[in-house]
Order: structure tokens, then C-alpha cells, then sequence
């Protein structure tokens, strides 16, 4: 049972995953666009999607998903530390997230570019690093 809910956990979190991915296409389409004539062809392209910003927001929330998407089916009484762990998980990839994309807006300000795998690798080190802090940290509080 607890294979099927761990399976059904992921599908929710990628079905979740697909909704963000389509709400942010949608604003950087709808408010970011400009509209280019190419060959006598009127191309209409998002601005905002080549931003490190965008970028970061786009891919870095799949950890948080995840965990959401596994914290949706622990509903029982008896797997309450399950589901604290993952709510715990949620909210320091949270942490994570907003902390780079902290860094990000401030090298943006700056207008410094960003290669986009150090994007995602300094994003995703960040939120193992406070990962593992925020976990080491709550076990040897909790034992």
C-alpha cells in the first residue's frame, strides 16, 4: 500500500508540476511578449523566458512538488511523523528556493548573467545544503 501511495504521490506531484509549468508559460505569454516580423512572418516570443529568473522559477520548485505531491496522500492518523517529515521537507525547499531566487534577483540587478546549469546547481546545492543542515539540526533536537 505504501508503494502505491509513493507512485500515486509522484503522479500528483508531475500533474502539479505541469499546472506551474503552465500558469508561468502563461503570464511570460500573455504580459512579457514581443512581436518580431521575420521573412513577412509576425513571430510572437516571450521576453521574460530567457531571464535567469524565469529560468530558476520554472525548475526550481520540482523538489517542493514533490514532497507536496507525497504530503497530499498521507492522511492517515498512524503515518503523522510521515506526513510532518514531509511538510518539513516542503517548507525548506521552500526555504531554499527563495533564498537563490534572492541571489538571483540580486545578480540581475547588477545585470550579471547566469549560465543556465549554474543557475539550476547553485539552486539545487543551496536547498540540499539548508537540506541538510535543517535535518541534522531537527534529529538532534528530536533524540
Amino acid at each position: 500500500m505504501k508503494q502505491i501511495r509513493s507512485i500515486l504521490g509522484a503522479i500528483v506531484s508531475m500533474i502539479l508540476y505541469v499546472g506551474w509549468m503552465f500558469i508561468l508559460t502563461s503570464v511570460s505569454f500573455i504580459f512579457f511578449t514581443e512581436e518580431i516580423v521575420i521573412n513577412g512572418n509576425e513571430i510572437v516570443r516571450s521576453t521574460i523566458s530567457i531571464s535567469p529568473i524565469f529560468k530558476w522559477l520554472f525548475a526550481g520548485l520540482i523538489p517542493s512538488f514533490f514532497f507536496a505531491g507525497q504530503y497530499i496522500f498521507c492522511n492517515n492518523s498512524t503515518e503523522l511523523e510521515e506526513k510532518i517529515s514531509y511538510l518539513r521537507n516542503i517548507k525548506i525547499t521552500l526555504i531554499g528556493f527563495s533564498l537563490w531566487l534572492i541571489v538571483i534577483m540580486g545578480m540581475s540587478l547588477f545585470q550579471m548573467n547566469i549560465n543556465y546549469y549554474m543557475n539550476l546547481g547553485g539552486g539545487y546545492l543551496t536547498i540540499f545544503i539548508i537540506y541538510y543542515r535543517f535535518s541534522t539540526f531537527t534529529t538532534s533536537v528530536w533524540k
